[in-house]
């Protein structure tokens, strides 16, 4: 009988009551399907009259009273969370699944370095991508330039963590501005924005632009893909084409930095993410000997 007056509101302290309140909330952002963060709910479900006041005056209350506004919350809170509201909380939840890919109008930003060129990277034709939204798999059909995220993370990298506050607000790119997360995910307006791309960034740059597209004829990701095939299925005999291709883009990395004196932090730009970072995708690893050469090795197998 004790435990069943402990678990009624009547006998909640203001303390108490708010423990509960966001244990309500917590459930309500982690209903399946929801997609809504912890803090949207929290925002729209606080601004109504009827919890500011209990919030407020919980204390003086009697038990009959915190048991009647107690039912009233829980049904109001299902019906504010039930439609999201259209306005920005700063919740920091579309900075987290993911970073933005840059359109061809962001291009000023890049060429005023109100972004710097270092935060950004290039994802290329048939590199394996996942949607942020589904999680879904597939291949780019075209190359993306977009910001970085944090490493081991798919935060972007401009996410002031403690505060949900972007350090670029004022210079955004256009696809941050307009994301609106309390609508249905309007997939089409991202596959119809014109999107920037290196041949538009690095246009007037000849020797640049050759060596990206020597680079991406012999280190494209289809021809990494059927070389780690070959390798499969030689049961790992054959990994010559593999290495090969991890070969040259590292020969090409190491170009454009002495030759042709790209800084390091913009190489990612120049000719995307380094094929040894990427060889997780196909379950490898590499490994160096003392004299430099490679040798492929399944994720988990011990050198």
């Amino acid at each position: 009988m004790a435990d069943e007056r402990a678990e009624s509101p009547a006998a909640w302290n203001a303390e108490t009551f708010a423990a509960r309140w966001r244990e309500r909330l917590e459930g309500l952002a982690g209903e399946q399907g929801s997609g809504l963060s912890f803090e949207r709910v929290e925002y729209q479900t606080q601004q109504s009259p009827l919890y500011q006041q209990a919030a407020s005056g919980w204390a003086e209350l009697s038990g009959e009273q915190r048991e009647d506004v107690w039912q009233r919350l829980l049904e109001d809170s299902e019906r504010s969370a039930a439609e999201a509201m259209p306005v920005c909380v700063r919740c920091g939840r579309c900075c987290r699944i993911g970073s933005p890919t840059l359109e061809a109008d962001d291009l000023e930003l890049l060429q005023e370095e109100r972004i710097p060129w270092s935060e950004i990277y290039t994802m290329r034709t048939g590199e394996p991508a996942r949607s942020p939204h589904t999680q879904q798999p597939f291949f780019l059909e075209a190359e993306r330039i977009k910001i970085r995220e944090k490493p081991g993370t798919t935060e972007c990298v401009f996410l002031d963590s403690d505060t949900n506050l972007c350090r670029i607000h004022a210079d955004r790119p256009i696809q941050c501005r307009v994301q609106a997360c309390w609508e249905a995910v309007d997939g089409q307006r991202f596959l119809d924005a014109e999107h920037l791309t290196r041949k538009r960034l690095f246009g007037a740059v000849e020797p640049l632009l050759e060596v990206m597209g020597t680079h991406d004829t012999r280190c494209s990701f289809e021809r990494l893909r059927d070389a780690f095939e070959t390798l499969e299925s030689s049961d790992g005999q054959n990994p010559d084409e593999a290495i090969d291709v991890l070969a040259f883009d590292e020969h090409t990395r190491e170009f454009c930095a002495q030759q042709l004196s790209v800084p390091e932090g913009v190489i990612d730009l120049v000719l995307g993410r380094s094929l040894e970072s990427r060889l997780k995708l196909f379950g490898y690893r590499v490994e160096r000997s003392a004299d430099g050469t490679r040798t492929l090795l399944p994720e988990g197998e011990p050198g």
